[in-house]
């Protein structure tokens, strides 16, 4: 079974490959600079060493914390499930500062589908990739976020991945587009989307 996580570390390909290769036979590991160093990194867990790694690694030798607390945002996280292992490798690869065992195979549709590339395939995915991706350093349980975590979210996303202008309409298209998407952890109710569009609406008015 493939696990994907990310730790929050400064630059060291070979310290953070030999920490993950003592545990995993096959890897595939991907530095980003943006907004803070850290790494992602999908992993085969046939033996389920992922508490072994997690406790030896990334608590013992790196310090990490899984948590957020007050002052310090989340270190490391492993998600919770991984709905599309392709999608996950175009994600992580998408800046192009990566190393990987051998036998971890990138195809070429991988590349091609990578988020960074301008011709965006499906905004709406890419967005919620990006989120899920985030959320392991951020806030925690994406269904729980706030209006007001969601749309800062959605400003780092257009910083990070497009080349747009933020704009109070871009954030609220976006916002409505993660509102009306289907599946969880986006999908509203159809009241609350209409009150969030309409909010100065009598909500008492009726047909006769």
């Amino acid at each position: 079974m493939f696990i994907a996580f990310m730790l929050h570390t400064t630059k060291n390909h070979q310290e953070v490959e030999n920490g993950i290769k003592q545990y995993f036979k096959e890897y595939l590991i991907a530095y980003e600079e943006k907004p803070y160093e850290h790494y992602h990194a999908i992993a085969l867990d046939t033996n389920n060493k992922w508490t072994q790694y997690r406790q030896n690694i990334l608590i013992t030798q790196l310090g990490l914390k899984g948590r957020a607390t007050k002052d310090t945002p989340r270190q490391y996280g492993k998600l919770k499930n991984i709905e599309d292992i392709n999608k996950l490798i175009s994600y992580t690869i998408k800046d192009g500062e990566y190393i990987k065992s051998e036998n971890f195979e990138i195809t070429e549709d991988h590349i091609k589908k990578s988020f960074k590339k301008a011709d965006k395939m499906d905004q709406l995915e890419d967005l919620q990739t990006y989120i899920k991706n985030k959320s392991l350093n951020l806030f925690g349980n994406i269904a729980n976020y706030s209006e007001f975590k969601t749309k800062s979210l959605i400003v780092d996303y257009i910083r990070d991945e497009t080349n747009e202008r933020i704009s109070r309409h871009k954030i609220e298209r976006l916002y409505i587009m993660l509102l009306n998407s289907k599946g969880a952890p986006f999908e509203k109710s159809s009241t609350f989307i209409v009150e969030y569009l309409f909010p100065f609406a009598n909500k008492n008015n009726t047909i006769n």
